[in-house]
């Protein structure tokens, strides 16, 4: 009978953590989203999903598939509804890739198979300070396949997560007071974003060298406009720099963000009501108080 009792008080835990587990992945399948996976249950404090995949509609849309997802923190029993301070938040994505959809089975399968050979780590962590209602972004990190990367640190003030209502205003009146990103990339932009752009900015046919280069002219008069009190010389160098190694940027982008009061959607409030500026001059009060660092190093390192 002892021996029942303290079985049954060891269980407790755990049983709580799989509810907390079994309920998060619950709430997001059913949140309308076309994603499944397999919740695994609770291994060592991270609640364990795997097979996951995001089941984008339409052919040729690739979909993400992952091994395995794991996610611990105080504010997981919180999205549910629990009394608890959301403090933490950590999740964990392995074997993450694109997996392109033809409904052509042979093709399906061998797409699938060679995502596998290009798998995306990725790792976050978020913590909120209820005291000062401010929201640390302590990392995420992306590791793509290759020498290439993404990592992103951040610290917003005015987050208030006492209730699920007060989060959702904070949605609108966060500020973040700083902000570091960097991005290796040798190989990164032309696997992710190249296509896209090129898409958006080239034309359909002709001298695409030369439309490169008006490109580049553009992006110069561009840079040369942003405000020095914002954009130092030594950044707008950096700036043009990575421009002109484009479309095969090899080398890692770090670009550092300071903010005083903060830089949120309060600054792009104006804005809904006048329409998005059109010169540098009428989009000068978002930068004010800011002050972006950019360094730009070429390596050729692959």
């Amino acid at each position: 009978m002892r021996l029942a009792i303290i079985l049954a008080l060891l269980a407790g835990p755990v049983m709580a953590e799989d509810r907390v587990c079994t309920g998060i992945w619950n709430a997001v399948t059913g949140s309308g989203l076309p994603i499944t996976g397999l919740v695994v249950g609770v291994e060592d404090g991270w609640c364990v999903i795997r097979d996951v995949v995001l089941n984008l509609p339409g052919v040729y849309v690739p979909d993400w598939h992952a091994d395995r997802l794991r996610l611990r923190g105080s504010a997981l029993p919180w999205v549910l509804g629990d009394a608890v301070v959301p403090e933490a938040l950590e999740a964990e994505v392995s074997g993450l890739r694109l997996v392109v959809q033809t409904d052509m089975p042979q093709m399906d399968y061998l797409f699938a198979a060679q995502s596998r050979a290009a798998p995306i780590q990725v790792a976050l962590a978020v913590r909120w300070d209820k005291a000062a209602k401010v929201l640390h972004l302590d990392r995420l990190d992306i590791d793509f396949p290759g020498n290439n990367a993404v990592t992103l640190t951040a610290v917003a003030g005015n987050v208030d997560l006492s209730s699920i209502g007060a989060a959702q205003m904070a949605l609108t009146g966060f500020s973040i007071t700083n902000a570091r990103l960097s991005v290796t990339t040798h190989g990164l932009f032309e696997a992710y974003a190249l296509m896209a752009l090129g898409s958006a900015l080239l034309p359909d046919d002709g001298d695409m060298d030369a439309a490169v280069a008006n490109l580049k002219v553009e992006a110069a008069v561009a840079i040369s406009a942003l405000p020095g009190q914002s954009f130092s010389d030594k950044t707008k160098g950096a700036m043009w720099a990575l421009v002109q190694e484009m479309p095969n940027p090899s080398g890692m982008l770090t670009v550092d963000l300071r903010a005083d009061p903060g830089f949120g959607p309060a600054r792009l409030g104006g804005f809904a009501v006048t329409g998005m500026p059109a010169t540098m001059d009428q989009a000068a009060p978002l930068f004010e108080g800011v002050v972006v660092d950019v360094v730009w190093t070429h390596d050729e390192d692959r």
